[in-house]
């Protein structure tokens, strides 16, 4: 039984140190603290939806699971960047006079 809570504090310290890394490397990237805070916001749901998959399916956190964790975040954050760097990047010129819908 210690071993399965040293498990679950290994994995959710391996999660908060990812996504502070997440979180640096997306403001330095992007350049934008609004597109860091969403990003990192929505990796944070990836891995809450994972978790909840590992709670819907009643698995136990082990060995294999707990370094996945991890790495879940990892992946999440090669999908951000590309896309908030791609919002950022944008330059968006909308004309919402009436002339341009007529």
């Amino acid at each position: 039984m210690q071993l399965q809570f040293t498990l679950v504090d290994t994995a959710v310290a391996g999660i908060l140190i990812s996504l502070a890394l997440a979180f640096v490397v997306l403001l330095v990237f992007t350049r934008s603290p609004q597109a860091a805070v969403l990003s990192t916001i929505v990796i944070g749901c990836v891995v809450a939806m994972v978790l909840a998959f590992f709670q819907w399916a009643k698995w136990s956190i082990g060995v294999i699971e707990s370094l996945n964790l991890a790495l879940v975040v990892g992946l999440s954050v090669d999908f951000s960047v590309h896309l908030a760097h791609s919002f950022v990047e944008k330059e968006v010129n909308v004309d919402l006079s009436l002339e341009a819908w007529s």
